[in-house]
């Protein structure tokens, strides 16, 4: 059991990182109805702290390589805590939406610190349990934290999802302290950009950032699901909680089972197929919608596939790309990519809801869908293009 307490210590810092990225989607109309905000500054409630982790979790990642991994953790916990205290403080749209950003900074350097730890603490087989375990964790914060959304803003209102935080932060950094040693600083003279570089010059490698990116617009649409459930069909934030939930549990059981065998499967192949499998889930979506709420749920749930399938397979690769002394830089790299896909996606997604109505909520989800499907032609032709690496 104590082989896998660093494992919990990741988890329960990306849980809590997750949990709120997905606990606000639902929480939306009332925080609009109480700062007295439009929706389109809703969106930079979620977009700015999208954005930041995109923008931050680069250098994040480097600088974990330079001063120490465990260190960069434990600070960016202390910052994420703050920013969650503000943000559940917040009297008006503009301070939600800067303390929103302040959790940005601290979350990008959790996610960038969290997977390298975990690489450079487990290897073969174990990586890839790990791996799988952390993203079916991801997947299991998305689903809790479409509920415990719905359940904290309609009992205790929309400010107590964000002083959650604050406790969640304190355990997560005591478990880090108990589970972690500090680790040597890598000794380099500044942040490695020159790595950046080489990584991305690649085709190979820029297909799986591709992979990793695409889909995180399953966890964008679901912004302008929640509002067409509460807005259009009249649900309560728990009910509208509940209708989204299957994807996410779906997700969180598939990269369980994908993860303890991920070390036996091709990744590439495994990927591509992921992309399509979600993609196809958002076709469902398209054509059964018209249905109501429970027309959402078959396509919702093959999505969870896709999502549980990609997750593990393309953080392997990623990892299996670069050597181990690069494990933070890469780890940035991809939460990177994943957080700015979530932020364009909220974006994108926008320009095709144009309303609460179910036509609409199809429309967003169709585009989705062809972005995931040509993601996953952009993954084949990269992979054939591959070269061998010179990092």
């Amino acid at each position: 059991m104590r082989k896998w307490l660093p494992l919990l210590a990741i988890c329960l810092g990306s849980f809590m990182l997750i949990l709120d990225t997905t606990v606000v989607t639902v929480a939306i109309p009332d925080i609009a109805r109480d700062l007295t905000a439009s929706l389109p500054a809703m969106q930079w409630v979620l977009n700015l702290y999208t954005l930041v982790l995109a923008a931050l979790t680069l250098v994040a990642g480097s600088l974990a390589d330079l001063v120490g991994r465990r260190r960069v953790y434990l600070v960016a916990l202390t910052i994420f805590a703050a920013g969650s205290l503000g943000s559940g403080l917040a009297t008006s749209a503009g301070m939600l939406i800067a303390m929103r950003g302040v959790q940005g900074v601290g979350a990008a350097a959790v996610f960038a610190t969290g997977m390298a730890l975990l690489a450079s603490r487990y290897e073969g087989r174990d990586r890839g349990t790990a791996l799988g375990t952390l993203t079916a964790v991801l997947g299991m914060a998305a689903a809790l934290g479409l509920l415990a959304g719905g359940l904290l803003t309609q009992f205790l209102g929309w400010r107590a999802i964000f002083l959650v935080n604050v406790p969640l932060c304190l355990v997560t950094g005591w478990l880090a302290v108990r589970c972690f040693e500090a680790d040597a600083p890598a000794g380099r003279a500044g942040l490695d950009l020159r790595g950046v570089a080489t990584l991305l010059r690649r085709p190979a490698f820029l297909g799986l950032l591709v992979a990793v990116a695409a889909p995180s617009l399953l966890f964008a649409a679901p912004l302008y699901a929640s509002v067409w459930l509460q807005s259009g069909l009249g649900l309560s934030p728990v009910g509208a909680g509940l209708v989204l939930v299957p994807m996410a549990a779906v997700a969180f059981v598939t990269s369980m089972v994908v993860g303890r065998r991920l070390h036996q499967l091709p990744k590439v192949p495994l990927i591509t197929t992921a992309l399509v499998v979600a993609a196809i889930g958002c076709g469902m979506v398209r054509v059964l919608v018209h249905d109501g709420w429970p027309g959402l749920i078959p396509g919702l749930m093959l999505m969870g596939v896709g999502i549980g399938i990609s997750g593990p397979a393309v953080s392997s690769a990623l990892f299996d790309a670069v050597p181990a002394e690069r494990a933070g830089l890469a780890s940035g790299v991809m939460a990177t990519f994943r957080q700015l896909g979530q932020a364009v996606g909220v974006a994108v997604l926008g320009l095709a809801f144009v309303g609460p109505t179910g036509a609409s909520v199809g429309t967003v989800y169709l585009v989705a869908g062809a972005v995931l499907l040509a993601s996953g032609l952009v993954v084949t032709v990269a992979h054939r293009q591959r070269r061998p690496a010179r990092v």
